[in-house]
């Protein structure tokens, strides 16, 4: 224990992993969740693509500003939020395997934090939650 504060700098990135491990199990469905390049965020969920799809439009349509833009096949819908331009897609992995991706953008730069929150809404729309 001679560098207590070495120690901390290695336990505390340790903790806020185990916070969003187990916020994660929490929610039960979430199986994997990424920010991909262009702050593309993308979360893997255990259900089936069409209640995720009911869902995930009735979660962007909860919190657009603008009436939505909806395009069936590919599952695609656009709205703004926060003033940014939201794309949401919605596409099947394998049975009961759902991918959400949503990016938003305002002014042509991409807002992470506007896709996060777009992410959690849709996410709490799930049924069972």
């Amino acid at each position: 224990m001679k560098n207590p504060v070495l120690i901390a700098s290695l336990l505390i990135p340790l903790a806020a992993s185990c916070v969003a491990v187990a916020a994660g199990a929490a929610a039960g469905y979430v199986i994997s969740s990424e920010v991909m390049p262009g702050e593309v965020h993308t979360v893997t969920v255990a259900d089936d693509v069409d209640v995720v799809w009911s869902s995930a439009k009735s979660a962007l349509t909860s919190i657009s500003t603008e009436p939505l833009d909806v395009t069936e096949m590919p599952r695609i819908a656009k709205g703004v939020v926060d003033g940014c331009d939201v794309t949401l897609e919605v596409q099947a992995f394998d049975i009961d395997r759902t991918v959400i991706n949503v990016q938003a953008e305002k002014y042509k730069t991409t807002r992470g934090a506007t896709a996060q929150r777009v992410i959690d809404r849709v996410l709490a729309e799930l049924p069972g939650r």
